[in-house]
């Protein structure tokens, strides 16, 4: 199927649906196993994703996901900033960071 036979047919690539939802197409395909997003199987088992569906995602301001994890890391680099609670302060403030 050609690009323009796309186009006409309302589908898109799944590279060029992720592109124009500003994603990775991991986050796209995590979408995909939540419900969150339906794509159309071609005959030959490709995906495609309807335009009218990545413009509601699109009218809707995106999909709000929340984050499978947050893996946070924190180091010092001396014994004396360990002890000092350099690290305990660092963690802190990675945690209200991931919390926003």
């Amino acid at each position: 199927m050609s690009n323009l036979e796309e186009v006409r047919g309302g589908l898109q690539q799944v590279q060029k649906a992720a592109k124009r939802l500003g994603v990775h197409p991991n986050r796209r395909r995590a979408w995909e196993k939540q419900g969150l997003i339906r794509p159309v199987r071609l005959p030959s088992g490709q995906r495609r994703y309807q335009v009218e569906e990545i413009n509601r995602i699109l009218g809707a301001g995106g999909i709000k996901a929340k984050p499978d994890a947050v893996v946070l890391y924190a180091r010092v680099s001396t014994k004396k900033q360990a002890v000092a609670g350099s690290l305990e302060r660092q963690m802190g403030r990675l945690r209200a960071y991931a919390r926003e």
